[in-house]
């Protein structure tokens, strides 16, 4: 599911101090987040998670270096 082109449909923006509340956990210096009608993506350094409708459910496909695509 995480490919090129599959991120390439995304607008990512830098995420702000609510979104990191909700994904503490990330610890790059400038974390990304987007979203469309189907998913919510989150790119922390080189990993990228992606999480379906309801994020409280956890990721629902991780890929651990996206250099690697």
């Amino acid at each position: 599911m995480i490919t090129r082109d599959f991120l390439a449909g995304f607008n990512f923006r830098v995420m702000t101090r609510n979104d990191l509340m909700g994904f503490s956990g990330c610890q790059s210096p400038v974390p990304l987040i987007a979203e469309n009608d189907d998913y919510l993506v989150i790119i922390d350094g080189s990993v990228c998670e992606v999480y379906g409708e309801d994020p409280s459910d956890g990721p629902i496909e991780t890929c651990t270096d996206i250099c690697q695509l």
